[in-house]
């Protein structure tokens, strides 16, 4: 007998056309919106979140050669307030210049003395100490769009002093930011130091990422902080810089050799972020020593007074000796304070002193693209689909979790092993948006299939074999197909004699009543109806498979 039969539901071609021109769609808008603050600020949280578990699980520790001499709470306690009189930094630099033992190899200041003191004295005071001074110092200056000169301390500088601006072609110079001038030490300073910028700019989430190695100002190119203590620590004079905007800055010298530190177009360096300073609970950190220090925890110049003006060698001599030292504020309330990719606040300094450990090491984080990550995880989406189609709704939420696991871990695994950040947020949210679309796609597809499939079968079919058709995803085949059944045919005995003596109007009720009661016990017992002949029925069991 030539019956229905069911067939296996599959999409149809125009379902896969929506979901493979939403795919497309997601990555072309994805790619162009990658660099709006809001993708940027996940796609930082995910970096920041890698750094915090690379520090915890694989922490390095500091080449040594970099200290941070801390203002710390201590420090502000022991001098009654901030800033500093300025005799006493001129006093902490002829300390460290007669105490050997602890004479750095370059002393550099995270912050300015760019405005004179109108007492009179002050200023000769603080400088005097350095005009004998036997290792170099290098004083903080800042960009002043403001200005279309270099100021020093609120006049036109008409000297540089000891800095000289670095050799740049016209090429390179184009490509770097023009911050048009600045603000420069006092001309006392600018005559026995020299003077670094310390600009870096944080990202929209108040972190700084990346800071710059040289910084414009119109025609000329200055160092940073960075790059000036490294400069002044390797022996490297201006001629012996290359600037290469988009690939490196190159520094030549005897002492080194030649060093390439990667930069972007704009001439900056991205901070490969590990550490903060040294204490109790982070002994892998920066080398920090107080400035001043308290009774328990004698800082810098506790030390350095007793040893140098009264000759007292049972003082052991600060770490400092043949280092790097940089001045910087941590004390809570000061204004140099700000969030890390490791913390929620901690001293801006720390940037700086990263990004010389980097340079030192040459432990230097690379960038990843986005696009082949993002465009991979949207074909595996659509594969990811194709399972939601064939297979269980089991299989499709483990791979969705494969999917986002995989790539998870391999980021980390790349940030560890090769110093490598894989873009993560921005693929991840594609996928997820992807796979929400689909999923809701499919429910309104599986849900538009059952709505058919009761209305064919519902006045014929009983609800358990409708309930088992909607299961099975089936829905009927043209053509139909060969199979044995059972038929089931029935009418009422001596129909034709008591009909001709009912009305019209009781023959309907009794009808109606036997053919409604008859349905409703085949449909119990799984048959299914075929079709009214007068009073008889005609039915079939085992005929849907």
């Amino acid at each position: 007998m030539n019956l229905p039969t069911l067939k296996r539901l599959h999409l149809p071609k125009s379902a896969w056309t929506w979901r493979w021109a939403l795919t497309v769609a997601l990555a072309v808008g994805l790619i162009t919106l990658a660099d709006t603050l809001t993708l940027k600020r996940l796609e930082w949280l995910a970096e920041d979140l890698r750094l915090k578990i690379r520090a915890n699980v694989h922490p390095q520790a500091p080449s040594g050669q970099v200290v941070l001499l801390a203002v710390d709470e201590a420090s502000v306690k022991a001098n009654g307030k901030w800033p500093f009189a300025r005799e006493t930094h001129g006093k902490l630099m002829e300390l460290l210049g007669k105490d050997t033992a602890a004479r750095p190899a370059v002393l550099a200041w995270d912050f300015t003395f760019t405005d004179f003191n109108f007492m009179p004295g002050v200023d000769e005071a603080f400088v005097a100490p350095l005009r004998s001074l036997e290792y170099p110092v290098i004083m903080g200056a800042f960009a002043d769009q403001a200005t279309n000169g270099l100021w020093s301390g609120g006049r036109l500088a008409r000297t540089l002093g000891k800095t000289r601006p670095l050799p740049c072609s016209a090429e390179a110079l184009a490509m770097l930011d023009d911050v048009r001038g600045g603000n420069l030490p006092i001309p006392g300073l600018l005559e026995t130091t020299r003077f670094a910028v310390l600009d870096a700019k944080a990202d929209g989430d108040g972190v700084v990422r990346k800071i710059p190695l040289v910084v414009r100002m119109g025609a000329r190119v200055f160092p940073s902080l960075v790059l000036q203590t490294l400069m002044t620590y390797w022996e490297v004079g201006p001629d012996g810089i290359e600037i290469l905007p988009g690939d490196a800055l190159v520094l030549r010298s005897d002492k080194i050799g030649e060093r390439r530190i990667p930069m972007d177009e704009r001439g900056r360096f991205v901070v490969n972020y590990r550490y903060e300073p040294a204490d109790s609970q982070n002994p892998v950190g920066i080398p920090t020593l107080s400035y001043t220090g308290d009774d328990k925890y004698p800082g810098v110049t506790d030390r350095l007074i007793p040893r140098v003006e009264f000759g007292d060698a049972g003082v052991a001599a600060p770490d400092t000796g043949g280092r790097i030292v940089v001045v910087g504020q941590v004390a809570t309330g000061l204004t140099d304070l700000g969030p890390s990719p490791l913390r929620g606040e901690s001293p801006k300094v720390l940037f700086h002193l990263n990004a010389m450990e980097n340079i030192l090491g040459g432990d230097y984080l690379r960038h990843a693209p986005m696009w082949p990550l993002l465009i991979g995880l949207l074909l595996a989406g659509v594969s990811a689909a194709q399972v939601l189609e064939k297979y269980s709704f089991r299989h499709y939420v483990g791979m969705l979790i494969f999917l986002v696991v995989l790539p998870t871990a391999g980021g980390l695994t790349a940030l560890l092993a090769a110093e490598l950040m894989v873009p993560l947020a921005v693929p991840l949210v594609g996928l997820g948006l992807q796979q929400a679309v689909f999923t809701t796609m499919k429910i309104r597809e599986e849900q538009q299939k059952r709505d058919r499939i009761r209305r064919m079968f519902g006045s014929y079919v009983s609800p358990e074999l409708v309930k088992r058709m909607v299961e099975a995803r089936a829905e009927p085949q043209l053509g139909g197909h060969e199979a044995e059944i059972t038929a089931f045919f029935s009418d009422i005995q001596g129909f034709s004699a008591f009909s001709e003596v009912l009305s019209p109007s009781d023959l309907v009720v009794l009808l109606n009543e036997y053919l409604g009661g008859m349905t409703d016990i085949l449909q119990t017992e799984g048959g299914a109806l075929d079709k009214y002949i007068g009073d008889a029925i005609v039915a079939m069991f085992g005929g849907l498979v």
